[in-house]
């Protein structure tokens, strides 16, 4: 099956999805917000939380120019900083830019989505 599918992997555990896929997965997923009017985004999903490890991985086209960034998180069951780390890992991918601005859709005072600015 060579398909991505839509779905907020924010609200399952990584095993909840795994009985319902392949080996290997894509998503198209939105980054909510962990606070109001910050840009950190909120991980928290099923009954733990997925933590960034290591430093962002530029991702290349062949020509060498960098289109976005590469991501690795680790899911820890609880809460954080006493969670229990699993062997579930997730490579989350970014565009580094937006060739053309998009234009901005505004969702209301409480919507709470992590979007680009350009």
């Amino acid at each position: 099956m060579n398909k991505i599918v839509e779905v907020n992997l924010y609200k399952y555990n990584p095993e909840e999805l795994a009985g319902k896929m392949e080996n290997e997965w894509y998503f198209f997923t939105p980054r909510d917000r962990k606070y109001k009017h910050g840009k950190r985004p909120n991980r928290a999903a099923g009954d733990g939380y997925w933590k960034a490890t290591g430093a962002d991985k530029p991702v290349r086209k062949a020509n060498g120019a960098k289109v976005g960034y590469k991501k690795a998180l680790v899911f820890y069951r609880g809460k954080p900083p006493r969670g229990i780390k699993t062997n579930w890992i997730m490579h989350e991918y970014r565009v580094e830019e937006h060739p053309a601005p998009r234009p901005r859709v505004d969702n209301g005072a409480d919507d709470m989505r992590v979007r680009s600015t350009t």
